[in-house]
């Protein structure tokens, strides 16, 4: 766990999320993630930002509420042909002679064993553990 004393990031990654953040926010516009817009006195006027983490400036924009936001990216995920699994549990990564991910075994919620393989990639994902006290208790420190 991080001690909060020092963070360094690594450069490459934020200089590729600094260098693409604009073409990032017009492609949430496209595919209709909607920005919330409105006015922050405060901060002489700036429009669609807010701050999160304890910044001290606003310096984040918000698209929809999170379950609007998840629905429309599922929606553009599965109009680009992604499969998406729910209530899935991952087991095992499927790990090629090379050392690449090319795919997943998986067991669903009603016991159905699956192998999911993959050519250009996979994504997990897992829900948050906000519903589970004894974990948040244990890294609420």
């Amino acid at each position: 766990m991080l001690d909060g004393n020092w963070i360094a990031p690594k450069v490459e990654l934020v200089r590729e999320f600094a260098t693409n953040a604009l073409d990032a926010f017009a492609w949430m516009e496209e595919v209709d993630l909607q920005a919330t817009y409105g006015t922050n006195a405060k901060y002489g006027g700036n429009v669609g930002t807010g701050t999160v983490l304890g910044a001290m400036w606003p310096r984040t924009h918000s698209f929809m509420t999170g379950a609007e936001r998840i629905s429309q990216l599922a929606k553009v995920a599965i109009e680009n042909g992604v499969t998406i699994y729910t209530e899935t549990r991952g087991t095992e990564l499927i790990v090629s002679q090379s050392a690449r991910v090319v795919g997943a075994k998986a067991v669903q919620a009603d016991g159905t064993q699956i192998t999911i393989n993959a050519t250009k990639g996979v994504v997990l994902a897992t829900g948050g553990y906000s519903a589970n006290v004894a974990m948040v208790k244990s890294f609420d420190k």
